[in-house]
């Protein structure tokens, strides 16, 4: 017991030094392949092939690989083989020391037990052939022991990488042909090779996360391509306003022109602002001048103001051009006299009026 004592606790040190690479357990299906190191603890109680006493097999390493496939987040299947390469002492020769050959091959289920942060812990039962051949001492050829042998125990996944994740477990074997009981502990890597479900092939959208970052998390979020910034309610749809929302912006215009000025620009983005908390609302630029000039040119005149607003809310702002319409009034609606330089500076300009979109 004194070697199985340290084979169980060298195995335990290993796998314990892994489990904090671990992260999210993989919640992939598929086929997987298990190559695997381990410690093979062989029953006291078996017999030397040679002279019948007790201890005849040495304490060893043992070299596996498995085959299997995970059904789901939970279940697995497998087929495996483990090979270890031993001493045993026949006690009644002179040389005492042989090797011998013991070949276990096995078919086992797997349970999960939960995720308990990055660990999943397992458990795991099978039964299978095991045979046992000595080597290099004379009246031994063809001596196999083929037995039926049994096996429990308990282990634990973690994740190391995308379709890889560390395995570690302990198992107790019984041959029902003898009644010994041997151990083995093994550490190996579960390489998901072909995928049945997996992130790379099938997305899922998070529903923790807010994938168009309208404050809805994914999970209650009925409409998930909203537009940044704009309103939503709690479903992520955009808001339905109970009363009208509207603005107003005005930008005046010097005599004969329909240049827009650094301070009227600041004019065009607070309807810009607005717009974009609103998507589906849509603007009139409506352009005005004064009575100077004939009203064929004023008419012009207006027109080239109304859709020098419009540009700048589409370069300077990015608001969609399909949302922006222009009409040019000319002199023909005056909000002062024309008769002052005042009243005419106030006339002056382009309006652009926005009313919200409300569903009832």
């Amino acid at each position: 017991m004194k070697n199985l004592n340290k084979g169980l606790l060298a195995a335990a040190v290993a796998a314990g030094g892994m489990m904090t690479a671990g992260s999210v357990i993989a919640a992939d299906t598929g086929f997987y392949v298990v190559p695997s190191v381990g410690y093979h603890h062989t029953d006291d109680q078996r017999k030397s092939p040679v002279d019948g006493a007790n201890t005849g097999y040495k304490d060893d390493a043992t070299y596996g690989i498995a085959a299997g496939y995970q059904i789901d987040n939970n279940h697995a299947v497998e087929v495996a083989y483990n090979f270890t390469d031993t001493d045993f002492d026949a006690n009644g020769v002179a040389a005492n020391d042989f090797r011998a050959k013991i070949h276990h091959y096995r078919v086992d289920a797997l349970r999960s037990l939960g995720k308990f942060g990055s660990v999943e812990p397992f458990v795991v039962a099978g039964i299978g052939e095991q045979v046992i051949d000595p080597q290099g001492l004379t009246g031994t050829q063809g001596y196999d022991q083929d037995e039926t042998v049994g096996n429990v125990g308990l282990g634990y996944h973690v994740n190391v990488a995308k379709n890889l994740r560390v395995r570690a477990d302990v198992r107790g074997n019984y041959s029902f042909d003898n009644e010994a009981r041997d151990v083995t502990a093994n550490v190996g890597l579960n390489w998901l090779a072909m995928p049945g479900r997996s992130a790379a092939t099938s997305p899922v959208k998070s529903t923790n996360n807010d994938n168009d970052n309208d404050g809805v998390p994914n999970a209650s979020d009925k409409c998930p391509n909203s537009k940044a910034g704009a309103k939503v309610d709690a479903t992520g749809c955009y808001e339905d306003l109970k009363e009208s929302k509207s603005f107003t912006m005005r930008v005046n215009f010097a005599t004969n022109s329909s240049v827009i000025t650094k301070a009227s620009l600041a004019e065009v983005s607070q309807l810009a602002a607005f717009m974009k908390q609103y998507p589906e609302a849509k603007v009139v630029l409506e352009g005005h001048t004064d009575s100077r000039g004939s009203a064929a040119y004023n008419k012009k005149l207006s027109e080239r103001r109304a859709i020098a607003v419009g540009k700048a809310l589409v370069k300077s702002f990015g608001v969609d051009a399909a949302r922006i319409s222009t009409v040019g009034y000319g002199e023909s609606r005056p909000m002062a006299s024309n008769a002052t330089a005042s009243g005419r500076a106030q006339n002056r300009r382009t309006v652009g009026n926005v009313q919200a979109t409300i569903v009832k």
